[in-house]
């Protein structure tokens, strides 16, 4: 009996931790997102898609370390927008202004679901 209880104590186990990894959405893939959600909205030069893709990933990465603190996060979240708006012109900030649900998930660092 401790035996079958044991077993099926792993299998639900293993059963969460399953679930739990196919429903997280990979650092590659919400940088790969926004760089095409960015894209979409203004338009990047083919180095700057790149950039900008490499930024977002690096971004991903720092949001899962869990040994920052929040505080240390939105300032890097701060540096990721201020590094932004030196790569962009006039002209591109305007197009990503207009587009504020974009803005605050770079801003915020929200994921993709």
């Amino acid at each position: 009996m401790k035996k079958l209880v044991f077993v099926l104590t792993l299998l639900f186990a293993f059963t969460i931790n399953a679930n739990a990894q196919e429903s997280k959405v990979s650092v590659e893939d919400n940088a790969r997102k926004e760089a095409s959600l960015l894209s979409e909205t203004v338009k990047l030069t083919g180095t700057q898609k790149e950039d900008l893709y490499r930024l977002f990933e690096m971004k991903y990465r720092t949001l899962e370390d869990k040994s920052l603190s929040l505080e240390r996060k939105k300032e890097f979240l701060n540096i990721v927008m201020m590094k932004i708006k030196a790569t962009f012109n006039d002209e591109q900030m305007k197009q990503l202004e207009s587009n504020p649900e974009l803005l605050d998930r770079i801003r915020n660092g929200v994921q993709t679901k």
